[in-house]
């Protein structure tokens, strides 16, 4: 501001400009902090997601090891169905989440390759 107005003029140029600026101001700052709040967000979802993989691949691991396969599968493969479940007709093959292979019986793929893991190590 130019230091020749009075300070009567000044106050009413800074309301002048906040009336034509103000709006702008006001959507930056809430801009800036949704944006600040999305990128902690993902951040620790993404975060609580690598955990929990993390904590499954140590069960997983542990039950290779110890020779307990089925325990492994089932936390290999969470959704498997059961033997009294009823399968989904929409697609006859599904695909092994070891080798991504198709196979028509899962459990018995995702079985054999946790064995083979279990031989490689």
């Amino acid at each position: 501001m130019d230091d020749l107005l009075s300070e009567k003029e000044q106050i009413e140029q800074m309301r002048n400009w906040w009336s034509v600026y103000g709006g702008y101001v006001i959507l930056g700052i809430a801009a800036g902090a949704l944006l600040l709040y999305g990128i902690n967000y993902y951040k620790s979802s993404k975060l609580e997601s690598q955990l929990e993989a993390s904590s499954l691949y140590q069960q997983l691991t542990d039950y290779v090891v110890d020779g307990d396969l089925d325990d492994a599968e089932i936390v290999a493969v969470p959704n498997l169905p059961t033997r009294r479940t009823r399968r989904r007709r929409s697609s006859p093959l599904r695909v092994c989440t070891w080798t991504r292979t198709a196979t028509r019986m899962q459990s018995t793929c995702c079985r054999n390759c946790l064995r083979a893991a279990a031989a490689m190590r």
